[in-house]
Parts: C-alpha cells; sequence; structure tokens
C-alpha cells in the first residue's frame, strides 16, 4: 500500500538509511505517479554521494512546473537544504491543500521569498540576537513569533522585529482583520484601512500574546489537523 510506503521511506529517512529510504519512495513513485517526495529522493542520492543524480532529480521536479511552495522546497535542496518533513499533497482534503513541510536550511543561501504554505524552514544561529537577525533577514516580514517563558526575551523581541504580525506564544496564523497587517515589508503595503486606520500610520504593528504556550488548534477558522 502506497501509505505503508511512504511511512517506510520516512522512517528510513530519517534514520540515515539513504539507500532504503530511496527505494521505497522510488515504489511509492511508481504506485502513485506523486512527485511529492522528489526533494527527498534528490537528498537520498546526495546522501549516498551522487550528487549530479540529485541535480537531475530537482530539474526533473521544477519542470513540471510545480506549485510555489514544492518550487521552493526544491530549490532550497539543490542549494544543500535537507527536508525533515516534506510536503505532500493532502489527497484527503482534495487537490487545493498540502501537509506541513519542515526543512533544515542552516548554512544555505535560502531564497528571499514568500510562501504561503505550511513551509517551516529551520537553521541554527549562535544566540538569540543572531536569531533576530536571521528573523528579520528579509524583504518581507508578515508576521513573526517568539515561543519563550521569558518576557525580557520578550519585550527585546518585540522591540526589533521587523514584522507586521509578532506575537509571543501564539500561532502567527489568525491575525485579526480589524488591527495592523502586514508591516513595512513587502508582504505589507501601509494604507490605512480597517476601524485601526491610524495604526497603520502610526506603527503598522500588531501582537497576540500569551506568557505560556497553549493549544489554540480549535480557535483558529479553517484549520485542520
Amino acid at each position: 500500500l502506497p501509505v505503508a510506503r511512504e511511512a517506510a521511506g520516512t522512517t528510513a529517512y530519517a534514520a540515515g538509511e539513504y539507500a532504503a529510504a530511496l527505494n521505497e519512495f522510488r515504489a511509492l513513485r511508481r504506485m502513485t505517479g506523486t512527485d511529492d517526495f522528489l526533494a527527498v529522493m534528490a537528498d537520498c542520492e546526495r546522501g549516498l554521494g551522487r550528487s549530479q543524480a540529485a541535480l537531475k532529480l530537482v530539474k526533473e521536479g521544477l519542470a513540471a512546473s510545480p506549485p510555489i511552495a514544492a518550487r521552493v522546497e526544491l530549490r532550497l535542496v539543490e542549494a544543500g537544504a535537507r527536508p525533515i518533513r516534506p510536503l505532500a499533497l493532502r489527497e484527503d482534503l482534495g487537490q487545493a491543500f498540502v501537509g506541513p513541510g519542515l526543512i533544515d536550511v542552516a548554512g544555505v543561501d535560502v531564497p528571499d521569498e514568500e510562501v504561503f504554505a505550511p513551509l517551516v524552514q529551520v537553521t541554527r544561529v549562535a544566540d538569540f540576537d543572531a536569531a533576530i537577525a536571521a528573523a528579520n533577514a528579509t524583504r518581507y516580514g508578515l508576521s513573526a513569533g517568539l515561543v519563550s517563558n521569558d518576557p525580557g526575551l520578550w519585550e527585546t523581541f518585540l522591540q526589533r522585529s521587523r514584522a507586521g504580525v509578532v506575537n509571543w506564544n501564539r500561532p502567527t496564523t489568525g491575525a485579526a482583520g480589524t488591527a495592523p497587517f502586514g508591516g513595512l515589508g513587502a508582504s505589507g503595503n501601509h494604507r490605512p484601512s480597517a476601524y485601526y486606520a491610524a495604526d497603520y500610520c502610526a506603527y503598522p504593528v500588531a501582537s497576540f500574546e500569551a506568557d505560556a504556550v497553549v493549544s489554540t488548534v480549535a480557535d483558529i477558522k479553517g484549520l485542520r489537523a
């Protein structure tokens, strides 16, 4: 069954057993025709020391004109990033939804593109100052968030973060349309609208704050597990 192949491939990949993972993902591709795991397959080839085969898979995926999120994922892998959890089509929800993806971009020159998809890029930095600098290193800046139980770190993050929605222990989805949104970067337009129009021009940042992490899945409209 495809689901068994996917599970076996994902498990082998996470364990660094690239040959076994590649065999499973190849079988899954033959069974379903899906290209959802091309980025992972390319990383498996690279892990086996076959760089040219990895680049060939990336080019094959890009030539198929994939959705923007998948295209960014392939470009990141091409640059040296490693998928932790690849984006995959949620066939149970139709053809318009993908499951969340997680990709390790440490040490990679990441393309500065805004992707409206559940794709999280993970990197490692030396300290909190470097983390803020890394988060601000974009011409966009739609939203940013800090998960921490330290109010002092939160105040520093709030003051120095360059984003339109800056949250503390809250998800970066579900922003209110009646509050400032988008920020001063390419994500926002800095035009007055909605009830707090003056705030857009004075200080175009909105925050949702909580002193502890709590689940808000039930509160976010349109979000399904």
